[in-house]
């Protein structure tokens, strides 16, 4: 009698957690359809769309808290740091690339995520030290990364006014055709 209550129990106790796993996988499904669903609103709309942009970064950000272990974690939240920055969110840019760069070292986009942190410190943020730190960074773990250059030129002229930059160039110019 012992062993059938003791086997009725584990066989309970192994339902009960096969539903709660079935359940998770199914609200994890749901919130990437809605995810998907509010992406192709947001891009198919011409114009800029403010709510819609709120209420993606939104859903990003909620299943990156729920779902911490999901291959899609960073992708959505490169995504949300993304958006962030083209509607004049740098602070919260930041914070979900520092996200994936504490979180998600194996990312395939990390060395984008170390570029784009310096390009919004210097270019949203205007923080000039940080800005260097994360360009140095990027040259330093990959340097023969197809943003290099880029990460180079930012170098060169970081902190430069846009009339420093105009009077440079006219100077490069004269010195070019002598």
């Amino acid at each position: 009698m012992k062993k059938s209550v003791i086997y009725g129990l584990l066989l309970f106790f192994l339902l009960v957690a096969c539903k709660g796993k079935n359940k998770e996988q199914y609200e994890k499904a749901k919130a990437e359809k809605e995810i998907a669903e509010t992406e192709s609103l947001l891009y198919e709309t011409e114009e800029p769309n403010a709510e819609l942009a709120k209420k993606i970064i939104g859903l990003y950000v909620a299943y990156a808290d729920k779902y911490v272990d999901s291959e899609n974690t960073p992708k959505y939240l490169f995504k949300a740091s993304e958006i962030a920055m083209n509607f004049n969110q740098p602070n919260n840019s930041i914070r979900y690339l520092t996200r994936i760069e504490e979180n998600y070292p194996k990312f395939d986009k990390y060395p984008e995520v170390i570029f784009l942190k310096a390009f919004v410190y210097e270019n949203y943020l205007k923080q000039l030290d940080k800005a260097e730190f994360y360009y140095k960074k990027f040259l330093e773990e990959y340097p023969d990364h197809k943003l290099a250059e880029s990460a180079k030129s930012a170098l060169m002229f970081l902190g430069m006014t846009d009339e420093q930059l105009i009077e440079l160039f006219t100077e490069m110019n004269r010195y070019n055709k002598k």
